[in-house]
């Protein structure tokens, strides 16, 4: 019995197998499984991870943006051959704040080609913005445009447009760096005045503009004097710190016109013009004050002397009271 016994259990364990063998062999195909779905969802976790550290980014740069520097400014409306040859065109999209338009109007005036940049157009080639005249219009919609003039003047071509804000070109350099008050009763005094007759005192007057802002290229120098933003031989001044020196700007406050004899050919004009005006440079006021700019018997002059202009005043009155 015990030798058939025996003999039935060796003839089972050959024929059916080991059950041991076969149960390690299934085990690793499970684990395998397991491992790769493991990676799987390893890799989509990554990718996700990935994707929201990508978008983070963007935020936070889109938020660190200047207002200027958005897509719609970028988007320009003229290229670069159109601002090199075509006179009194706009050349930007609308803004509705006057700040961002004018942060461009300043770097076009100091020839800083961050300007066409923020325009979203390439910088012309041989074209240098300091050589003409640039504007701030604002149409009816009360939104503002930024507008490329000729190389005196600034005509916008529609009748809804208004110049609040315009440059003057820097085609001319300085003889000498001056104070203010020297500059303004020299013989370079259109460095820093506004225009009169016909220009611009006349159509802030039109307009009926309690100020108006001149974008000069002339620099305020470290020694509170009125100087070029170059040497003669082309280079940049530049401060002892290493920063460059702010830019002039011309604030009308007011003015206040008296014309006795209109120009015409073969007569000059005789008027009087009565200008407040503030001078800043860097957001600073450096000079405040009030000045004359007539064209009488003696020509065309700026004078603080009140009685001087109640002189040409006088000339002019008896030319109107003349037959």
């Amino acid at each position: 019995m015990l030798i058939r016994l025996v003999v039935r259990i060796a003839l089972s364990a050959i024929l059916l197998g080991p059950a041991l063998p076969a149960s390690s062999e299934a085990r690793p195909a499970g684990g395998r499984a397991r491992a790769a779905a493991g990676a799987r969802a390893a890799a989509g976790a990554g990718a996700a991870g990935a994707r929201a550290e990508r978008q983070r980014r963007a935020a936070s740069q889109r938020r660190a943006r200047p207002r200027t520097a958005r897509r719609r400014v970028l988007r320009p409306t003229v290229n670069r051959t159109q601002v090199r040859r075509q006179r009194n065109i706009v050349v930007s999209r609308r803004f509705k704040r006057l700040a961002d338009a004018r942060s461009i109007l300043r770097a076009l005036a100091d020839g800083d080609p961050h300007g066409f940049w923020q325009l979203g157009i390439e910088r012309p080639r041989n074209f240098d913005s300091q050589q003409n005249e640039w504007a701030i219009v604002r149409g009816k919609d009360g939104q503002y445009r930024i507008m490329r003039g000729a190389k005196l003047y600034v005509q916008p071509r529609r009748a809804d447009h208004e110049i609040v804000e315009h440059t003057h070109p820097l085609d001319v350099h300085l003889s000498r760096p001056q104070k203010i008050e020297e500059i303004l009763v020299g013989d370079e005094s259109s460095h820093l005045t506004p225009s009169a007759y016909g220009g611009d005192l006349d159509l802030m007057l039109e307009w009926g503009q309690k100020e108006h802002r001149i974008h000069m290229g002339v620099v305020m120098l470290e020694d509170g004097r009125v100087g070029n933003p170059v040497t003669p031989g082309g280079e940049r001044i530049v401060n002892s710190d290493g920063s460059l020196p702010p830019s002039i700007t011309l604030v009308v406050r007011s003015a206040r016109r008296e014309v006795f004899r209109e120009k015409a050919p073969g007569a000059d004009g005789v008027w009087i013009y009565r200008v407040r005006a503030e001078y800043q440079a860097g957001g600073k006021s450096v000079w405040r004050g009030s000045y004359y700019i007539m064209n009488g018997r003696d020509g065309y002059k700026v004078t603080f002397d009140a009685k001087e202009a109640a002189a040409v005043r006088a000339y002019g009155r008896s030319l109107a009271a003349s037959p």
